[in-house]
């Protein structure tokens, strides 16, 4: 689903709309294009910093090893999104 992966974009884009659409229906002013401008700036640096990174996969002998050992071993899969 593209809503699920792509939604912080999907609604930060909303949000520098709605406030550009505000600033044109009253009017524009340099005040309100920088707020617009800062919000934008805030949402790309957001993303950037809290977006998913592929970690290294591990080589698939690792959990046998760890199964034979007689401790209890939990498996995680993740995925990037």
């Amino acid at each position: 689903m593209v809503f699920n992966q792509y939604s912080f974009l999907i609604l930060s884009s909303l949000a520098v709309a709605a406030l550009l659409l505000w600033a044109g229906l009253r009017g524009f002013r340099p005040d309100r294009l920088l707020a617009a401008g800062a919000l934008a700036v805030g949402c790309a640096l957001a993303f950037l910093l809290f977006a998913p990174q592929a970690s290294p996969p591990s080589t698939a002998g690792d959990p046998a090893t760890a199964i034979g050992n007689g401790s209890p071993v939990l498996l995680e899969f993740q995925s990037p999104y």
